[in-house]
């Protein structure tokens, strides 16, 4: 059954037309899809699933739309204003505690994905996280890496269980840009607080603030560089990012 979300009015904005094109260009979506969408309590995961309710609309796709938040007391929203919040839009809502420190928080999403049978994960991954991870990535660990808009779950897993497929709709938008949004919508959300993979997270984002300063367009300059590999689904352009990632790996 296709969830009915309504409520804050996304249609026809800069956000809702730049998120249905990365819907549309990585084909992110299928008809029978299960959908369960990842709340983090950020503006940006809560924007999400109504993006993604107008997208299905858009498109008449027959999608179950749910969603989960995994986490402690420290997600930085009350999981019960969410609770209150997705009954009103008729959304299935599951919250989780954090199973184990041993295992990482979106581990324990594609579990819970598994379980419940929903073959697609959808996270809210802006641009400041795509900027941020690949930073991070290259500065600490020397290598060339970064989100990627379309997934499959045996790419980050082991696990013989089903296969989901990651996808990342918002990768092309500032996290600032939903904030704003939520706040004139009244979206019950937290305010962002992106972290790196790997140490330096306060200096990265210090780095990039500065830069973003003497250039406003630094974050749509690292977009438009990324965009060659944030999808890999063909044998030509997993060779383009082989030879981009050891020809930096192997310089001197």
């Amino acid at each position: 059954m296709h969830q009915t979300v309504s409520g804050s009015d996304i249609s026809g904005t800069q956000l809702d037309l730049l998120v249905l094109a990365a819907l549309d260009e990585y084909q992110m979506l299928q008809e029978g899809d299960r959908v369960l969408v990842c709340l983090s309590g950020s503006s940006s995961s809560l924007c999400l699933l109504h993006l993604l309710h107008q997208f299905c609309q858009t498109r008449q796709l027959k999608v179950n739309l749910a969603a989960i938040t995994v986490g402690g007391g420290d997600c930085g929203v009350d999981p019960r204003t969410l609770m209150l919040y997705l009954k009103e839009l008729g959304v299935t809502y599951f919250y989780e505690p954090l199973a184990s420190q041993h295992e990482s928080v979106s581990e324990q999403l594609m579990h819970h994905a598994r379980h419940r049978q929903y073959n697609v994960l959808a996270m809210g991954s802006t641009l400041d996280k795509l900027a941020d991870r690949f930073l991070s990535s290259l500065l600490y660990r020397g290598e060339l890496c970064a989100l990627q808009a379309v997934q499959r779950s045996d790419e980050t897993s082991k696990s013989p269980e089903g296969d989901v497929r990651i996808i990342r709709p918002l990768l092309f938008l500032r996290e600032k840009t939903f904030e704003e949004f939520a706040t004139a919508q009244g979206i019950p959300c937290r305010s962002s607080n992106v972290l790196t993979g790997s140490g330096g997270g306060d200096t990265l984002r210090e780095l990039l603030h500065k830069q973003e300063l003497i250039n406003p367009l630094v974050y749509h300059n690292i977009r438009n560089a990324l965009r060659p590999i944030l999808s890999l689904r063909t044998e030509a352009s997993k060779s383009a990012y082989e030879m981009l990632r050891n020809s930096l790996n192997t310089r001197e």
